[in-house]
């Protein structure tokens, strides 16, 4: 009978044993599901910041593009055309040539900033991301282009805004009365509308 007794009791202990081990797998495997989840999940966002800064990159490179040949090509008026253009009177064009040229030179600084900023951020996060040492590198590298991404994106506006302002003043220099009003509200229509939209 005691024999019998013990068999029983290493019966038991072997279930329980077994039964341990069970659980500690269980709980190894859903440890390892939930790992692998967090990763997935933060390679998705590092993949979308990603895209936005190439977005970024990409609108403020047109500018830049667009600012430097304005700075090239656009021609003023002569001093006699300016006395024959009555639309001169209301804002000479002595105001308007400095507008130009300070709207057009801060879009193209703006814009090559955001390209250059965010073309060595999505390189070194992409760096950082996958030849990290440590095993929370994703989750730094997706912190460091979180960062930089609210600033770049103010400073993109920046550089739109100054191409509008830019347009706006040639627009004053090449139209004749009225249709530099007109085009002048079609602007700032188009900024209220954005303003709206992105607000």
């Amino acid at each position: 009978g005691r024999n019998d007794g013990v068999c029983i009791l290493r019966a038991a202990i072997s279930r329980h044993v077994e039964v341990f081990q069970m659980l500690a797998a269980d709980k190894d495997r859903l440890i390892y599901n939930i790992k692998r989840q967090a990763l997935a999940l933060r390679k998705q966002e590092l993949e979308m910041i990603v895209s936005r800064y190439n977005n970024l990159a990409g609108l403020c490179s047109i500018a830049a593009g667009f600012s430097f040949d304005a700075l090239i090509e656009i021609e003023f008026p002569t001093p006699e055309e300016e006395e024959e253009e009555p639309l001169f009177e209301i804002v000479p064009l002595r105001t308007l040539r400095p507008i130009f040229y300070l709207c057009t030179s801060l879009a193209l600084a703006l814009a090559l900033y955001v390209v250059a900023v965010a073309s060595f951020t999505v390189v070194y996060g992409h760096q950082l991301a996958l030849l990290g040492s440590s095993s929370g590198s994703l989750d730094r590298a997706v912190a460091v282009m979180l960062k930089q991404h609210r600033p770049l994106f103010y400073t993109a506006t920046g550089a739109l805004l100054a191409v509008v302002g830019a347009a706006v003043s040639i627009a004053w220099v090449k139209m004749g009365h009225p249709w530099a009003f007109v085009a002048t509200g079609m602007f700032v229509v188009l900024l209220v509308v954005a303003a709206r939209t992105l607000g």
